[in-house]
């Protein structure tokens, strides 16, 4: 799948041999423009307007084509078995991996690809077993395990460029830093190298079990659903060297405007900021439910439906503690003046580890009727309490502890072959 005609701005040769000097002196710049396209080599995905790369005058000089490539190879397998009348069992076992390949001008394995490659493996266990007891009475039992990771991620991954070229090391130990857009002012270009990696492992567990009963005019059934649901989540994003901004106004450019491909060879960053420290969000759910419903034949053209259901869902708790909430009832200051208002994290203020309180109240009452005055007519009305479920709910850092630490200056040459900029 790809999508084609889009107009974006390259950087024409001219533009790469500028500075040979200062050029010489940046073995990081170097190496970025090495990896860059040209007229005479732009790659499958790029067309330059002209042989040299020059611009019209809305500042764009090239058409591309941005797409991804697709695998999706999936199976289940699926076991039946019958023991007697009595007993029998399944087991089904699922396997569906996905593999995004993104680019986005450039080739997908260009470490200044600006999109990422996403990557699912989900994996899914299923457990039925259903046991008569008479032909009045059944009971069926049933489990499920469900696991996917997904990976965000970008090209040469394994390596920390940024380490490589005396830049500031990666605080994963790997990766490719997002360097920004190169394009002339006031235009905006292609970016280059990633800024949103990621991690996301979910694991689900499922228990349930359902037992009917025939009596007489009744069919009793009574039930209960225990749901335990996991979400660990990494944010990479400033983690694989960080995000560099550099200054186009601070170097003279083409169209009579600056030149952010000139600062970026000079070494002048005008924003930089990583991610020091990585904080996992290992987020918890838990879901309690029970019901009982009975089917009542009270004539032989009238039926009542008549049932309840009761559900606990315990809001999201963190396993380290590392989330909070707002509490508007509690005095304080802000800076220096007095305030009504605070945030707590698990286990403090009130003492509870969830997002908010638990709903203790999850009744949910349910009742249906079904009459038949002949017998081509039948007529039916309804009744029920439903909630909305909250198990999964807030599945995003919130708080996000990944806090991005800074530094900002007007034109430092930093990226030389001994300066580095600091965290």
């Amino acid at each position: 799948m790809a999508r084609h005609g889009w107009l974006q701005i390259l950087q024409p040769p001219s533009a790469l041999t500028t500075s040979p000097p200062q050029l010489a002196q940046n073995p990081f710049a170097k190496f970025v423009l090495s990896q860059m396209p040209t007229p005479s080599n732009p790659g499958p995905y790029i067309r330059f307007y002209r042989p040299d790369g020059s611009w019209d005058n809305d500042g764009t000089n090239a058409f591309y084509a941005r797409g991804v490539s697709n695998t999706d190879n999936r199976y289940s397998i699926r076991i039946d078995h019958q023991f007697n009348n009595s007993n029998q069992i399944f087991v089904r076992y699922t396997y569906i991996p996905v593999i995004a390949k993104r680019y986005f001008a450039l080739l997908i394995s260009n470490l200044l690809q600006q999109v990422p490659s996403d990557e699912s493996f989900a994996r899914n266990v299923a457990l039925g077993y259903t046991h008569l007891f008479s032909d009045q009475l059944v009971n069926n039992f049933h489990f499920g395990y469900m696991r996917n990771r997904q990976n965000r991620s970008a090209p040469g991954a394994s390596t920390d460029y940024a380490a490589k070229y005396g830049l500031t090391p990666a605080i994963s130990g790997q990766g490719f830093p997002s360097i920004g857009s190169f394009g002339p002012a006031p235009f905006s270009g292609i970016g280059y190298g990633i800024g949103n990696a990621a991690i996301q492992v979910d694991q689900n567990f499922l228990f349930g079990n359902d037992l009917t009963w025939t009596h007489g005019p009744h069919l009793f059934q009574f039930g209960v659903d225990v749901r335990r649901i996991q979400s660990n989540q990494y944010d990479l994003s400033g983690l694989t060297g960080g995000r560099y901004v550099f200054n186009p106004n601070s170097v003279n450019g083409p169209l009579g405007a600056g030149s952010a491909l000139g600062a970026f060879v000079l070494g002048n960053i005008f924003n930089y900021v990583n991610t020091p420290v990585s904080v996992p969000g290992n987020y918890r759910w838990r879901y309690y439910a029970a019901y009982f419903q009975d089917d009542w034949h009270v004539t032989r053209n009238l039926t009542l439906n008549l049932g309840l259901r009761y559900e606990v869902e315990m809001p999201r708790s963190e396993a380290s503690g590392n989330q909070g909430f707002v509490r508007t009832d509690l005095p304080g200051t802000l800076n220096g003046h007095p305030f009504t208002a605070a945030f707590c994290f698990s286990d403090g203020c009130d003492g509870r580890s969830t997002l908010w309180p638990v709903n203790w109240k999850g009744f949910e009452p349910r009742i249906g009727i079904a009459y038949a005055p002949s017998s081509r007519i039948t007529v039916r009305a309804a009744y029920s309490m439903q909630r909305l479920p909250l198990s999964g709910y807030e599945n995003t850092p919130d708080p996000n502890f990944n806090v991005a630490s800074g530094r900002t200056e007007d034109s430092p040459p930093t990226l030389s072959s001994t300066t580095s900029p600091t965290r």
